[in-house]
């Protein structure tokens, strides 16, 4: 693999906390339109995720309901 100049070649793992998790079944309501973003990979550009750009939320119930995580800012 060429590097362009100037970058360094890093593990993700090194970079990044990288986790599976879950979608809350989208066929309970009460699971959706909560206050916490849920990031999916669409609105992932460019490794950055803005708030603007986040469509969905999920409540407390979906979070503790589904293997979804929350990670820091």
């Amino acid at each position: 693999m060429k590097v362009p100049k100037g970058w360094e070649v890093k593990k993700l793992k090194d970079i990044a906390k990288i986790t599976s998790g879950g979608t809350p079944k989208k066929n309970m309501p009460e699971y959706w339109n909560g206050d916490i973003p849920w990031v999916r990979t669409t609105e992932v550009q460019n490794c950055t995720i803005k708030l603007k750009d986040v469509k969905l939320f999920i409540t407390n119930t979906g979070l503790n309901k589904s293997s979804a995580k929350i990670f820091p800012i």
